[in-house]
């Protein structure tokens, strides 16, 4: 039995079920082919804001769809994904972004207050651009680019991510 990633499962099932509910939240609801586009535009805008495939991602969101997208468009780029609550106190916020050591948070609003770079997800805002800048770069180094560390565990010997220092 071959083993798949998150994103390899998502990817066949949104090929499958294109026009089928994926995603029912915050009164939205979104079609695997509708949450699949929306994943790529989020990647496309992390390619451009970063320059480069992030490693780690920070994920400051809670149930939306800028949450799911946002989780799905890191996988895709074969990042890990660091969660971060917004109910949770700033200090602790700031804390795991630093013992991480995120190269960018993914977030509902325009300033999260954590000491990363912020990449504000608003799905009625993002363009098609954004899945058009993802095919252009995933496409200029091919599948290599997409492999990378879809299978390590982001935890050292101690249960504390790997960044921790």
């Amino acid at each position: 039995m071959k083993h798949r990633t998150l994103n390899e499962w998502f990817t066949r099932s949104a090929a499958r079920h294109g026009n089928a509910v994926a995603l029912e939240v915050g009164g939205q609801t979104l079609t695997y082919r509708q949450l699949e586009r929306t994943a790529e535009a989020v990647a496309g805008e992390l390619l451009s804001r970063c320059g480069d495939d992030p490693r780690r991602v920070g994920l400051y969101a809670s149930r939306s769809v800028a949450a799911y997208a946002g989780y799905l468009a890191a996988l895709r780029l074969g990042a890990t994904v660091v969660p971060l609550n917004p109910s949770f106190p700033a200090v602790r916020n700031d804390r795991i972004v630093r013992s991480a050591a995120l190269d960018t948070v993914i977030a509902e609003e325009s300033d999260p207050g954590v000491p990363a770079p912020a990449v504000v997800v608003d799905p009625s805002r993002l363009s098609e651009g954004g899945a058009e800048a993802l095919t252009a770069l995933l496409s200029r180094d091919g599948p290599a680019r997409r492999k990378r560390r879809t299978s390590s565990s982001p935890l050292g010997r101690r249960g504390r991510p790997r960044a921790c220092r």
